[in-house]
């Protein structure tokens, strides 16, 4: 991809994650808010709904209450009025008028039936009750008590409820029943809900038939919407009951109860609040039926308001996205042109530099980070330039080092020998030397000078060259060696060089070992009779520390056929693992023993597998040198 393209992939990236990121954010705060505003909402009006429909059916109870009361008084004035009278049967109509006048908003009617058949009514037109319905047989003894009968509606007649009463007068013929007929139609006048539910209100007046006390009978069914225009639907006992069962069990225990409650119903399949104020069975009481959702009206209006101011800001994101999407890659193609000319005079230099030609340079004039670039990259030049010098001085080094060591598999009768040299660098400072001698002896040698790198690889062919030349002048006696080449090393040397070095002379005709170890071990020695892996001790100190340090010679040790002598450096068993623990002494001895049987080769590659497996695949930390020798027979 070219570099314009990155350039308006992170600049769209840029604006267009924060602006996306902002958009989803306020979307779901407004969301939220929006959902919280609709449920609190919602809780608060649903709980003020309920108080309020339970205010309303306890305030209808009491108007209920109180025009029975009052009905009941006005009866008791008419019966009594008419029981004074003469015969005069205009003070009767005067009587009713007056009666009328006192309870105008109960549109009531007056009937008299007197003993003598004579029936009067006030006002004069309009149609009896039923003869079934009316009180006259029922009160046709002395006891003078109120009756109240609901009469339901008819064709003829809206339902109502009548109330009589038997009066006395002196004279025979001015006896009978008086009654006050008040349509139930009139009870709403004052049964009013508040104008934000009216449209959606059903009242009912109800009571409880007296064979099922548990059940409700619709005396009056009117729609508040149509109450308000005067008109109003008159149920011919009908009984209404919630859809389910839950629901049913709980309207019976509020009925039996007699107390004011509001209840959350299904009926007609919708979610309904039924406040009602029950009363004893036969007498009427007021239901009010709300739907859940006209109280909750309110809280979806709020939410419906948030989604608009929602949709909106999406639109205004939604232009202002485009803006962005129009001018981010006019920008990202200047910018691309600005930084790509400094980066293709780059790329022409890292070729020409990847070339071999280290005289090349760039010319960058933009007087930003690109021309300090620019400077640096014509610096890397010449230092490349020389770093190749000592790379090639150290490759050479290298190559003369290994050539200071002998074959790895150096042949030799008796002895079956293996051994190499591991740097961590370059160079390195580990040694190690096959040197045959005369009579079918062999010299081994392994040395470890401090640290590694070039400085240690000087040290160790200074070494090598000390002791090779004392054995050239005929000195073969371990202990006299390793004394001569501390001295020369600790004139030669500072005192933080030192070297670590074990000398050892193998008899093959003899089958011994004779030593001198200057601070080098652990040396180990596989016995082929025992099975057994023994370290071989250190003679002195490292070399190169004290001029006078004494080093004595060790041995002879005898030999078997099939023993095994490792003698290595420090970077084998010191090696670590990821988590820092070494390979250790322990992890050697099990792998000699294990593979002891084998040629010195595999003994030795079994060595460094063993170390590699443990310590992973890391890089190497230390030089490592490692060589077997192994006794396969007596014979030189």
């Amino acid at each position: 991809m070219k570099f314009r393209g990155k350039i308006l992939i992170l600049l769209l990236t840029l604006t267009l994650v924060p602006l996306l990121t902002s958009l989803f954010l306020q979307r779901h705060a407004m969301r939220q808010l929006g959902n919280d505003l609709a449920n609190g909402g919602r809780e608060y009006l649903l709980a003020n709904t309920r108080k309020v429909l339970l205010n309303l059916a306890g305030e209808f109870d009491e108007t209920l209450q109180r025009d029975r009361a009052l009905a009941g008084l006005a009866l008791a004035h008419q019966a009594d009025r008419l029981s004074r009278r003469d015969g005069d049967d205009e003070e009767a109509t005067r009587t009713y008028k007056r009666i009328s006048d006192l309870i105008p908003h109960f549109h009531a009617r007056h009937y008299t039936r007197y003993d003598s058949g004579k029936l009067e009514t006030y006002p004069a037109t309009g149609t009896p009750p039923d003869p079934a319905e009316a009180p006259w047989p029922l009160l046709s003894t002395e006891v003078e008590r109120v009756m109240w009968k609901i009469l339901p509606a008819t064709d003829q007649h809206p339902a109502a409820i009548l109330l009589a009463k038997r009066f006395t007068a002196p004279q025979e013929n001015s006896r009978g029943v008086t009654a006050i007929e008040i349509p139930l139609a009139s009870l709403f006048d004052e049964m009013r809900v508040p104008d934000l539910w009216v449209q959606e209100t059903e009242t009912l007046v109800v009571t409880r038939p007296t064979d099922h006390p548990d059940r409700i009978e619709v005396l009056l069914h009117s729609s508040q919407a149509a109450s308000n225009a005067g008109i109003s639907t008159i149920a011919r006992g009908k009984s209404i009951e919630p859809d389910n069962d839950a629901d049913r069990q709980a309207f019976k225990e509020a009925l039996t109860a007699e107390k004011p409650a509001v209840l959350e119903m299904d009926w007609q399949g919708e979610k309904t609040f039924w406040a009602m104020a029950p009363r004893e069975p036969h007498r009427p009481f007021p239901l009010i039926i709300l739907p859940v959702d006209i109280a909750t009206a309110q809280a979806r209006k709020v939410e419906a308001s948030v989604q608009e101011q929602f949709d909106q800001m999406l639109r205004h994101s939604g232009i202002l996205l485009a803006g962005i999407l129009l001018f981010v890659p006019l920008v990202s193609l200047l910018a691309a042109r600005s930084i790509n000319r400094p980066l293709e005079a780059l790329v022409l230099g890292a070729r020409g530099l990847a070339n071999g030609n280290f005289a090349i340079r760039v010319k960058i004039l933009s007087r930003d980070e690109f021309q300090e670039l620019g400077n640096a990259f014509n610096a890397v030049g010449p230092q490349l330039q020389e770093r190749q010098r000592m790379q090639t001085g150290l490759l050479l080094a290298r190559e003369i080092q290994q050539q200071l060591l002998p074959a790895p598999d150096l042949p030799f009768a008796g002895l079956d020998l293996y051994g190499r040299n591991l740097s961590c660098d370059e160079t390195g400072g580990d040694y190690f030397d096959f040197i045959p001698l005369e009579k079918g002896k062999l010299a081994v040698v392994v040395g470890d000078v401090t640290g590694h790198g070039i400085a240690a690889a000087l040290l160790m062919a200074t070494a090598r060259g000390i002791l090779r030349g004392l054995m050239e002048c005929g000195r073969f006696v371990p202990g006299e060696i390793l004394a001569h080449l501390n001295r020369q090393l600790c004139r030669d040397t500072e005192d933080d060089r030192f070297m670590t070095l074990f000398f050892g002379i193998v008899d093959v005709a003899n089958q011994t070992l004779n030593w001198a170890s200057a601070g080098q071990g652990p040396v180990f020695r596989y016995a082929s009779r025992t099975g057994q892996v023994e370290e071989i001790p250190s003679t002195g100190m490292p070399l190169g520390i004290l001029e006078m340090a004494d080093y004595s010679s060790e041995g002879p040790l005898a030999l078997s056929k099939g023993d095994v002598l490792v003698i290595g450096t420090d970077g084998l068993w010191e090696a670590t693992n990821p988590s820092g623990e070494m390979f250790g002494i322990e992890r050697v001895q099990d792998a000699i023993r294990s593979h002891a049987s084998q040629p010195a080769r595999a003994i030795h590659a079994a060595l460094l597998n063993a170390c590699e497996q443990f310590c992973g695949h890391g890089s190497q930390q230390d030089d490592l040198t490692l060589t077997v020798v192994k006794v396969v027979s007596a014979e030189a």
